[in-house]
């Protein structure tokens, strides 16, 4: 087999032509491909996600103190569920509480007041996950924890 070698005598201007119409070939490419007549995608409207069909649990749910609070003090609840869910809703003594927290741990807050009858309190929480499922509204703890408020000064235990 014998080597070939080519020389091009086309110069300078041979070259810059060369270079030239590679250029254009492949700026020519991209604007067809660019302003192709192919059924474009205009629409992005897409629907909602639904529900998953599996509605959340809080699998812990505590109250402290566990015992009584005075005037001043504060009721804290604290939650865990089994999935993420959005904000949850709750009351402590029929008041809404400050709720804190994110994905599947969230704890609500009440300082009590003088507006707060003595005795139990009650709480309610309310909540869904992140696909709109409801949770079963909660109004006990899961250890058995509870708290009542005995205004100015709580007894001695």
């Amino acid at each position: 087999m014998q080597r070939q070698i080519f020389y091009s005598d086309h110069g300078l201007l041979g070259k810059l032509a060369s270079r030239f119409g590679s250029l254009l070939t492949l700026t020519s490419l991209l604007l067809i491909s660019a302003c192709s007549t192919g059924d474009a995608v205009t629409e992005n409207d897409l629907p909602e996600p639904g529900m998953d069909g599996v509605p959340p649990v809080l699998t812990t749910v505590t109250v402290q103190p566990n015992g009584g609070v005075e005037l001043g003090q504060s009721v804290r609840i604290d939650m865990v569920a089994t999935e993420a869910l959005m904000k949850p809703v709750v009351t402590i003594g029929g008041v809404p509480a400050e709720v804190t927290g994110s994905i599947d741990a969230w704890n609500a807050v009440r300082p009590m007041t003088e507006d707060d009858v003595e005795g139990d309190i009650a709480f309610s929480i309310e909540f869904q996950d992140i696909s709109g499922e409801l949770g079963e509204v909660v109004t006990t703890t899961t250890n058995d924890s509870s708290v009542f408020y005995c205004g100015e000064e709580c007894p001695d235990e």
